[in-house]
């Protein structure tokens, strides 16, 4: 199966993208660039650049777009798609908040983990996931001056 690669730049950073023809696989957020990156985009890669040029001039954009969380832990992929599926554009979940609307009340450490392999972020917003104190937390998606700029595209934060 081919492969498909490019990369998206943004004010903070290098977003790297990997595909199939068919799904998302994963998504890299990076300060600096990569050497010897070689672009192979394709109509996939098109569709999801064109909606972060609309994401990163700060319209609310849902992510509808195909994505594998293949080779992932149940326990992960339930999480990750939780989290797609009920933390809307504009508004951040505690860490707590998410083990629990995800069935795993007590869990809520282990989801710090599972954001933390989220092979696709912005698509599914782990950034959105901040602590009960309403403090950032981390974020693996190129760190948390990345994390706070996502948020304040989506005025989730001010």
């Amino acid at each position: 199966m081919e492969q498909y690669q490019d990369i998206y730049i943004f004010s903070h950073g290098y977003i790297y993208v990997y595909a199939s023809q068919n799904y998302i696989k994963k998504i890299d957020i990076k300060l600096s660039p990569i050497d010897s990156f070689s672009p192979n985009k394709n109509v996939l890669i098109s569709k999801l650049f064109f909606l972060f040029d609309n994401y990163f001039k700060g319209k609310p954009i849902n992510f509808n777009i195909p994505f594998s969380l293949e080779g992932l832990p149940k326990f992960t992929k339930n999480i990750l798609l939780t989290l797609y599926k009920n933390v809307p554009y504009g508004q951040t979940i505690t860490y707590k908040e998410l083990a629990k609307l995800s069935g795993n009340e007590k869990a809520a450490r282990a989801i710090g983990n599972a954001m933390a392999k989220n092979p696709i972020p912005i698509i599914i917003p782990c950034h959105r996931v901040i602590k009960s104190d309403r403090t950032l937390g981390g974020y693996s998606g190129g760190g948390l001056i990345v994390k706070e700029f996502l948020l304040k595209i989506e005025k989730a934060i001010t």
